[in-house]
């Protein structure tokens, strides 16, 4: 497990600054829905993970506390890195902090330690229903077709 949770984690980790420089190159980044587009990133990653992890234990049975903490550590691992990569960042490119402010509702209350927490608390619900939800579509995927 501790595996998996490492190389998906860090492989989360540079698709999500693959992407973001990618769009600070194109000038797309200060694009709030563009962030959507991470979100497929965060479940496509997890869904790996957790469905090598079932294939690698080859349980007859999928246990959902194993299937939800791979999910959530593995995309802790790889939040966390992003969170501490937008700190630097963000206290580097001040004229990108700005077009933030100036693009968002809210801001006067935005500075790089809030867009971090916003990233990370945003990580982790994903990391959460993710998990739960790719660990029951793993599930149903390994059962016969009930033909009743």
């Amino acid at each position: 497990m501790k595996r998996i949770v490492l190389e998906y984690g860090m492989f989360l980790f540079l698709c999500l600054l693959g992407f973001f420089i990618f769009m600070v190159v194109v000038g797309f980044a200060t694009s709030i829905n563009l962030r959507y587009f991470n979100s497929v990133i965060h479940l496509a990653i997890m869904y790996m993970a957790i469905k090598e992890f079932y294939k690698e234990t080859n349980t007859p049975s999928i246990n959902y506390l194993k299937g939800i903490a791979v999910g959530v550590t593995m995309s802790l691992f790889g939040i966390v890195l992003f969170v501490i990569f937008q700190l630097v960042f963000l206290h580097l490119d001040s004229a990108f902090l700005t077009q933030i402010k100036e693009t968002t509702l809210f801001g006067s209350l935005i500075n790089p330690f809030t867009v971090a927490a916003a990233i990370f608390v945003e990580g982790l619900a994903m990391s959460f229903i993710g998990s739960y939800a790719i660990t029951r579509l793993i599930e149903n995927a390994s059962k016969e077709p009930y033909l009743g």
